[in-house]
C-alpha cells in the first residue's frame, strides 16, 4: 500500500512537471497572421523608421521576428517611416501601446493599398503623449491585394488575419520619453521643476504645489528601467545620481491625478 501511494505521488509529480514545462501562456504570446500561398514574391522588401533600417536581402521571407532590432522614439513627435514591398501589396502597421499582447484596432498607426507592382509607402508614426517609457512591439504587414486593415476581396485583414499572399515583420519600439518637458493628462500647469548637476552628481527637484502624501517621483533611463522611486516628503527633493553613467534620463511626477515628465541629460 505504501509503495502504491509513493508511485501515485511520483506519477502526479511527473504529470505536474510535464504540464509546467510544456505550458505556453497565451497571455505571453502574440498571434501571427497567416499567408495561405506564401511570401516568395510578395511582402516587405525594405523598412525604415528613424535609425531602424531593415532590408529583406537574402533573409528568408518567412522570418518575421526581428524584435532584436529596435529604434528609439519620443512621444508627441511625428517620426517618418517608409515601407517598400513587391507585387501589389498594401501596408499596415500596429504598435502594442498598452502591452497587452494584442494589436488593437486603436493601435493601428497606418494602413494603405496603392495597387501597383512595387509600392513605397511613406508616412509618419506618432507615439501618443503620455505613453510610458519602455519597450513595445511593432508589427508591419505587407499583404497582397489588401491594405491590411479593412476586408478587401477576401484577402484578409487585421494584425492576425488570414491572407492569401504576403508577409510580416515584428520590431521593437523603445519609447524614450517626451520632447523636453511635457504635461500628461491632467491640469496643464507644471507640478515640478528639475535640474541635473553633473559635477555634484545630483538632481534637484522643486515641487511647485503643496506636496500631497501620495505624490511620487520616479527616475527612469531610456530603456524604461526604473532607477529610483520615492514619495515626495518636502517641496525640495535631492536625488543622488553618482552611480549613473552619462546619458538621458526621465523624471516622472504623479500624485494619483496629475502627471508630468521631464527629460534630463547627464
Amino acid at each position: 500500500m505504501k509503495l502504491k501511494s509513493t508511485l501515485t505521488r511520483w506519477t502526479l509529480a511527473l504529470l505536474f512537471s510535464i504540464c509546467v514545462f510544456n505550458a505556453s501562456p497565451a497571455s505571453a504570446q502574440y498571434c501571427d497572421p497567416t499567408f495561405a500561398f506564401g511570401c516568395s514574391l510578395w511582402g516587405s522588401q525594405a523598412i525604415t523608421l528613424g535609425s531602424l533600417n531593415w532590408v529583406l536581402g537574402s533573409n528568408p521571407c518567412t522570418t518575421s521576428d526581428y524584435t532584436w532590432m529596435s529604434v528609439n522614439l519620443t512621444t508627441g513627435f511625428p517620426h517618418s517611416m517608409s515601407v517598400t514591398n513587391n507585387d501589389w501589396c498594401g501596408c499596415a502597421v500596429w504598435i502594442d501601446l498598452n502591452q497587452n499582447f494584442v494589436f488593437d484596432a486603436s493601435e493601428n498607426m497606418f494602413y494603405s493599398y496603392s495597387g501597383s507592382q512595387v509600392s513605397t509607402y511613406n508616412f509618419t508614426v506618432t507615439i501618443p503623449n503620455g505613453t510610458p517609457v519602455g519597450s513595445y512591439r511593432m508589427r508591419v504587414i505587407s499583404p497582397w491585394g489588401s491594405d491590411g486593415f479593412t476586408t478587401t476581396n477576401g484577402n484578409g485583414q487585421g494584425p492576425c488575419g488570414g491572407y492569401q499572399y504576403g508577409g510580416f515583420q515584428d520590431f521593437t519600439i523603445a519609447v524614450t520619453g517626451p520632447q523636453g518637458i511635457e504635461d500628461m493628462p491632467g491640469n496643464k500647469s507644471h507640478y515640478m521643476s528639475a535640474s541635473l548637476n553633473g559635477e555634484a552628481n545630483r538632481i534637484t527637484v522643486i515641487l511647485n504645489r503643496p506636496v500631497a502624501d501620495h505624490a511620487t517621483l520616479q527616475l527612469m533611463d531610456v530603456s524604461g528601467r526604473v532607477i529610483e522611486t520615492r514619495k515626495a516628503g518636502s517641496e525640495k527633493e535631492i536625488l543622488d545620481v553618482s552611480a549613473l553613467s552619462s546619458g538621458v534620463y526621465f523624471l516622472n511626477y504623479f500624485d494619483g491625478v496629475h502627471k508630468q515628465n521631464i527629460k534630463l541629460s547627464k
